[in-house]
């Protein structure tokens, strides 16, 4: 809003949703006195989002929980049109069959059905578990190079931005937080610099991934 927001043509808006779904904070019926309580307050968030205009086909929810090989799963869910809970059986069982946590696809369920009774598309945005794994272990260059290019648009600008000094402060303070080192590496420093650099290189992939998945989607809808 004001009077630098731009519209229209060529213009897209993104709006990122942190919450875990997982017991650990905000869903915790211990805190807050009702369950999942983060998929509440999306849908309350989304609401109001969603209501100045008319999005008719032109917006989309993004599910980081998800890999990409679920989108059938979702669209399946979306044009369903008979029972609505044996829509949602079958949905987390597609989801759950190509890798995604059971547990995160019955907490997404309220979201999932916003979308669907407004018309939203589903997008799945995260990389396939395998991809995930053999990055885990080897590191981006593990990687098949047509695979790197699916989740990876921009590879050029990619590597531009791990240069930048920013970016490290970035990757220190906050991508490389939540790495833990295995017994095995946390008494040899080498190991431990390799498997911190592969969790970094996994942190990073999904995050391209879903940046790669979203700007596709959008672009397509100019």
């Amino acid at each position: 809003d004001g009077p630098n927001a731009k519209s229209g043509p060529n213009y897209q808006s993104f709006v990122f949703f942190g919450a875990n779904f997982d017991d650990t904070y905000t869903a915790s019926p211990e805190k807050t006195g009702q369950d999942n309580a983060d998929a509440s307050l999306a849908v309350g968030l989304l609401t109001d989002i969603t209501k100045p205009k008319v999005r008719s086909g032109n917006t989309a929810l993004g599910l980081a929980f998800s890999p990409q090989s679920g989108q059938g799963a979702l669209d399946d869910y979306l044009k369903s049109n008979g029972s609505e809970d044996e829509a949602e059986r079958a949905l987390v069982e597609g989801l759950k069959a190509v890798g995604a946590d059971e547990g995160l696809a019955q907490r997404h369920l309220p979201i999932l059905r916003f979308a669907k009774k407004k018309r939203f598309a589903l997008l799945a945005l995260a990389p396939e578990l395998s991809d995930l794994e053999t990055v885990q272990k080897g590191g981006l260059q593990s990687l098949d190079s047509e695979r790197r290019d699916t989740y990876v648009a921009d590879a050029q600008g990619f590597i531009a931005l791990t240069q930048e000094p920013k970016f490290k402060l970035y990757a220190d303070k906050s991508l490389l937080k939540d790495y833990k080192p295995s017994p095995s590496e946390a008494t040899d420093e080498a190991a431990t610099k390799a498997g911190q650099a592969n969790f970094f290189a996994e942190r990073i992939l999904v995050h391209e991934a879903c940046a790669t998945a979203i700007s596709k989607w959008a672009t397509s809808r100019p």
